[in-house]
């Protein structure tokens, strides 16, 4: 080894030696910082509880959203979301707000005529494109067309078995049958939720602030 090798190499080893110490500290310093930085929410999970949209002044935006997302639809397809809403959800909203079984007789009247409602407007849009497409048949077959009016008379047997389906559920929330019977007692189920999460936090918090 040159003497230059000798001189210069003890330098750099010393460098070297001061730079892997300055890392080790700055390392052991932001140990859990930005060297390990762990995902918070892998341990703690800081989403609000279910059914704290009460609490947050969200629930009227979420109202709004729901409501406007249900005129968008038509026809049975409207129907059809309404009855698969989640009223349990819904329950346990309102389980949270008053804890009383007069109210909750009065959410699920209220259910009941959200669903006649959809069900009647359904009925409504349906028939009325019935006439229409029935008007638009006759026309195309008083000038001969034959193709274009089978076209839609195919269009037409369609919307007709969709009017039936309607039907099918008008008739349920008449006599409360299963698909109705369901949409109760989900909504019944998260209300008897709603009050015991409420209970269970009233309970928690006594303790915390004794």
């Amino acid at each position: 080894m040159s003497f230059f090798s000798r001189l210069f190499g003890k330098k750099t080893n010393a460098s070297t030696d001061q730079n892997l110490r300055s890392n080790g500290a700055a390392d052991s310093n932001n140990y859990g910082s930005n060297s390990y930085d762990v995902p918070r929410d892998l341990f703690i999970d800081e989403n609000p509880p279910k059914g704290a949209q009460n609490f947050n002044g969200n629930e009227q935006q979420k109202q709004s959203e729901m409501s406007q997302s249900y005129t968008m639809l038509k026809g049975i397809r409207a129907v059809i979301a309404q009855f698969r809403e989640d009223f349990d959800q819904k329950g346990f909203d309102d389980g949270l707000v008053i804890q009383d079984r007069n109210y909750m007789n009065k959410g699920i009247e209220l259910l009941k005529l959200k669903l006649h409602s959809v069900i009647e407007q359904s009925l409504l849009d349906v028939t009325k494109e019935i006439i229409s497409l029935e008007s638009q048949i006759q026309q195309f077959n008083d000038f001969n067309l034959y193709d274009h009016a089978n076209i839609l008379l195919g269009k037409l047997n369609n919307v007709k078995k969709e009017l039936e389906h309607i039907k099918e559920y008008q008739n349920d929330l008449q006599e409360e049958g299963n698909w109705t019977r369901k949409c109760l007692l989900s909504y019944e189920r998260g209300f008897m939720k709603g009050i015991v999460h409420l209970h269970k936090n009233n309970t928690n918090n006594s303790y915390i602030f004794k």
